[in-house]
This record gives structure tokens, C-alpha cells and sequence, in this order.
């Protein structure tokens, strides 16, 4: 034991080492003011880079690897983003069964003195276009996973998933099957420049799936960097769940009695809030965004990052068994007592969206 956690240790200085070299070469380069985002991928550096996501990334020739990834580095933050170059799913609505296109990209953020962090990325439309919709929501698997109703996760993401068919729907009689299925499939998107262009231009919509933020992100620490953020805030949140259910706590008290950040967000200068802008930088977003949101810590950070910001509304659904969970991390009891529906819910959003 002792050896392996030596070995860990070992692998990090190097990914620290590693990082302070690139650093210092970035940052005594000219750069325009303007682009929050340096691109790495024909840089001497590429493989060193990749270095500091550890056993995450496969051993595989440099040269394909180039063509399968995006190394990019975040001037503001000083983070060092790797990207999947992403591929086409035909995706169906949760509720109304509407099929659209998704264009997914998993992008993994290496943020020194605080974690690994990853990021699911799902776009539908086209989102350099006007004002995109942007949802950023935290991992939760027992909504996600289990349809947990003790708290509004999946409602919320359902609500995004709704919006993005609605906006950009496929009739599903024009869509081929068989051996023709994936060469359509693929031609939905085409890459420029590394932004994903898709033949259908409805409005853009940008879903990001938080899986290192399980819990509100949870799995941060004060004390240093935390190489498996998400696996940490995983299992974190079950464990305070565990321990609100046998001893009768709301989640904010539960997370106390375990010594816990009520909001791990909030931590190492607010960086969990920051994500979100990062990804905005990383997929070169118009600088005009409209949020899917309730957080104002959420719309602070974007403005932060010179983003202009309207913010639309997200509930998803409000009832009796997730009340007790909305009046504990919200500290209100504006729900108390209510009662919203889903198909209501989104009726009143996707009049929101057609009318901004």
C-alpha cells in the first residue's frame, strides 16, 4: 500500500512539474488579449501536456492522437483542457419522444492545486448562431441513474433535453437505416476549425453534464489537488445521502455532520462555478448567452468571464417528495407547499425561449 500511494505521489509532482514548464512557455508568449484560449495540438508540448491527465488518456501514437483530441489552454484560469474531437447520437426527448441530433464531447479540465475536472458535452443546433442556450447542470446519479424523486435533478435535465428537440427536431421517416444509418449520421455535423457545424441550423442549445460536481461538488478539497474528482464527489454524495437518511438530517446538516462543503463550488476562489466558462471558452461560444439557470453565482461567473447574460428559469418539476431538498439547499421554503408540473414547467419555458 504504502508503495502504490508513493507511486500516486510521484505521478503527481511529475504532472505538476510538467505543468509549471508549460506554463512558463505560454505565458512569455505574446498572446492577443482578446482570446481567453491558446490551441496546443501542434505545439513541442502536446505530449507533455497530456501528460498531466494521467492514466486517463490512452498510450496511442501521438500522430492519431492529435486527430482524435483537442489540447487547448485557458488564459484566465490557467487550465489545460483536453477535448474529445466528438461524434453525432441520435437522441430522443425524455417526454415528448421528439428526435434530434446531439453532438457529444467529453472534455477533461486539469486545474492545479484542485482537481481533475470532467465535463459531458451535448449540442444541439447550431450554437454560434445568436445567442445560444446553455444549461450547466451537476452530476446525479440517483436521479440520473435511478429516478430518485427526492430531488429535482433529472426534471431540470429533462426540461434542456425537451427544449433541444424542440428547437431542432428530426423527422424520423427522412432518417435511413441500415448500413446507411451511420454515413448519415455522421454528415449531421461537419467540423470547421474545430467547431462542430450541424446541417440542421435550428437555434443552438449546449448542455453540459457535470460529473466531477456530484452534490454541488462535494468532492473538492481545501487542501490540495484531488486527481479523481469525480469518482471522489460520487461517492461522497452517496455517502452523505446514506448517512441524511439514517440519521433523519436534511442534506445541508447531513453534509455538516460529515465535515463537508455545503457548496464545494464555492471553494478554491469559486472555481467549480468557473467550469462552465471555461467549456464556453474552450467551444468558442458567442460572447452573448442566455442561461438556463436559477444560481446567480452561476450567471456572476459567466459576466465574470465577459459573457453578457439573460437567464431563463429552471424548475423542471416541483412536488411533495422533493420539497424537503429544494428548501435545504435553496435556505427558502418558496416551494413548500407547491406543486409544478412538468408539462407545465416546460410549456412555460419553451414559450420563454421562442419569445427572447
Amino acid at each position: 500500500m504504502t508503495s502504490t500511494c508513493a507511486h500516486v505521489q510521484q505521478i503527481h509532482t511529475r504532472q505538476a512539474q510538467l505543468y509549471g514548464q508549460i506554463k512558463a512557455a505560454l505565458t512569455s508568449e505574446p498572446v492577443a488579449p482578446e482570446s481567453p484560449i491558446i490551441a496546443l495540438n501542434e505545439t513541442d508540448f502536446f505530449g507533455e501536456a497530456l501528460a498531466c491527465f494521467g492514466p486517463q488518456l490512452p498510450q496511442m501514437d501521438g500522430g492519431l492522437l492529435k486527430k482524435m483530441v483537442y489540447l487547448k489552454w485557458h488564459r484566465p484560469t490557467s487550465s489545460l483542457i483536453v477535448g474529445t474531437r466528438g461524434f453525432a447520437t441520435l437522441s430522443q426527448s425524455p417526454l415528448q419522444h421528439i428526435y434530434y441530433v446531439t453532438y457529444l464531447i467529453t472534455l477533461m479540465i486539469y486545474v492545479p492545486g484542485h482537481g481533475l475536472e470532467e465535463v459531458e458535452v451535448g449540442i444541439v443546433g447550431d450554437i454560434y448562431q445568436r445567442a445560444p442556450i446553455l444549461r450547466a447542470e451537476s452530476h446525479c446519479a440517483p436521479s440520473f441513474y435511478f429516478g430518485s424523486q427526492e430531488c429535482n435533478c433529472y426534471a431540470q435535465w429533462s426540461s434542456i433535453r425537451e427544449v433541444g428537440a424542440y428547437l431542432n427536431p428530426v423527422a424520423i421517416d427522412s432518417v435511413p437505416t441500415g448500413s446507411a444509418f451511420v454515413p448519415w449520421l455522421k454528415a449531421q455535423f461537419a467540423l470547421k476549425d474545430h467547431r462542430p457545424h450541424p446541417v440542421q441550423k435550428g437555434p443552438g442549445v449546449v448542455m453540459l453534464q457535470l460529473k466531477s460536481q456530484a452534490g454541488m461538488g462535494i468532492g473538492v478539497s481545501e487542501k490540495g489537488y484531488v486527481p479523481e474528482l469525480a469518482a471522489t464527489a460520487g461517492f461522497r454524495q452517496a455517502l452523505d445521502q446514506t448517512t441524511a437518511q439514517a440519521l433523519n438530517l436534511d442534506m445541508m446538516t447531513s453534509l455538516k455532520t460529515l465535515g463537508l462543503p455545503c457548496d464545494g463550488r464555492l471553494l478554491n476562489n469559486g472555481m467549480g462555478y468557473k467550469i462552465p466558462v471555461i467549456v464556453a471558452d474552450y467551444l468558442e461560444l458567442p460572447r452573448t448567452l442566455r442561461l438556463l439557470s436559477g444560481s446567480g453565482k452561476k450567471k456572476k461567473a459567466f459576466v465574470d468571464g465577459g459573457y453578457e447574460v439573460s437567464v431563463m428559469r429552471s424548475i423542471g418539476a416541483v412536488d411533495g417528495f422533493c420539497q424537503n431538498f429544494l428548501a435545504a439547499r435553496s435556505h427558502t421554503d418558496a416551494y413548500q407547499g407547491k406543486h409544478i408540473c412538468f408539462e407545465d414547467e416546460l410549456a412555460r419555458l419553451k414559450q420563454e425561449v421562442m419569445e427572447a
